[in-house]
């Protein structure tokens, strides 16, 4: 279980919160970071399959490849192990893949061009879970599941405390 653990930390030591070479910057958000959007926005339902026609739409907006259009988190099927978030482009309004968690870690590292995602979700009992999703040109994929025991879910969600949400868009 250390090994799991240490996996982990690993992200969060190759990704220094502000790196000097770049505009990327890390975030983290949940479910109360989501804005409500409106259907101007020109996001098709049934790309994101995210709830019934009439509903009301939120997300979160992140620019995911620096190219200065915020992509969309859409928040999708909420419940007490987090949100599904739907992740599409902000320029292509393209569905990208989708990311889950309690907290979703945008790290300032890129794969391909696309922010590395890591979805964080306690399991109760000193357990949690960690997706990491990278971006492999076209879409996001899992790149690996971490399953955290112990003191290391307190020591990520110390760290996750520490980074910023993102700037309202």
């Amino acid at each position: 279980m250390t090994i799991l653990v240490l996996c982990a930390a690993l992200s969060f030591a190759a990704s220094p919160g502000f790196p000097e070479a770049s505009d990327s910057t890390e975030y983290v958000f949940d479910e109360s970071s989501a804005l409500e959007i409106s259907s101007a926005d020109s996001i098709s339902r049934a790309i994101v399959e995210c709830g019934p026609e009439g509903s009301d739409m939120r997300a979160v907006r992140v620019d995911l490849n620096d190219d200065g259009i915020p992509e969309y988190m859409l928040c999708c099927n909420c419940g007490p192990a987090g949100c599904n978030y739907a992740i599409v482009d902000g320029q292509t309004r393209q569905l990208l893949g989708k990311v889950s968690g309690t907290r979703i870690h945008v790290l300032a590292q890129r794969t391909h061009g696309g922010a590395v995602l890591e979805g964080f979700t306690p399991k109760g009992e000193g357990e949690a879970t960690l997706v990491r999703m990278v971006y492999d040109g076209s879409s996001y994929v899992v790149d690996r599941t971490d399953l955290l025991t112990g003191i290391g879910v307190k020591w990520v969600q110390d760290k996750l405390d520490e980074i910023p949400k993102p700037p309202a868009h």
